[in-house]
């Protein structure tokens, strides 16, 4: 990301968690992001379905239909389970 910069998804994801700790929405959306993919962090989709939610409750609101597409599309992933618990 950063120039001259050698690109490490591990400590994206350090970075991340710890922005998660203090509430951010789109840190919160990005974790969810890299659980789903596998990238940066074990691919778990309740681990990603809980980030986008948790960014969606936390006041991402011009994000907010992207964290409910995400969320059906993990849903169907998983055999229509929901993750509104």
């Amino acid at each position: 990301m950063g120039c001259g910069v050698t690109e490490d998804k591990c400590q994206t994801a350090f970075w991340y968690r710890k922005a998660t700790q203090q509430g951010h929405p789109t840190a919160q959306f990005n974790l969810g992001v890299m659980f789903e993919a596998g990238d940066g962090a074990p691919q778990n989709l309740e681990h990603a379905a809980f980030w986008y939610q948790t960014a969606t409750e936390n006041g991402a609101e011009s994000e907010r239909q992207v964290f409910v597409d995400k969320l059906k599309k993990l849903e169907m992933r998983e055999g229509g389970e929901s993750f509104d618990s």
